[in-house]
């Protein structure tokens, strides 16, 4: 998984790519979140659903699904 730095995002602790796993992890380069009109949005946001949606698509696929 491609984890994001967090860097002002107000879920990053909601959020499994901000947890740092190690030195050799992929990182995106830019921030990904942004704030419209006062709007909060992340299209890359990784949170309880996301992992659900996952891990159905894993059970579906007999685990060959791709999280990055």
């Amino acid at each position: 998984m491609t984890l994001c730095k967090g860097a002002n995002c107000l879920l990053k602790d909601e959020c499994k790519r901000f947890t740092p796993l190690d030195e050799n992890s992929q990182w995106f380069v830019e921030e990904l979140f942004e704030i419209k009109d006062g709007v909060f949005s992340c299209e890359m946001f990784w949170g309880v659903n996301s992992q659900y949606i996952f891990e159905t698509l894993k059970k579906i696929t007999g685990g060959s699904y791709d999280s990055t």
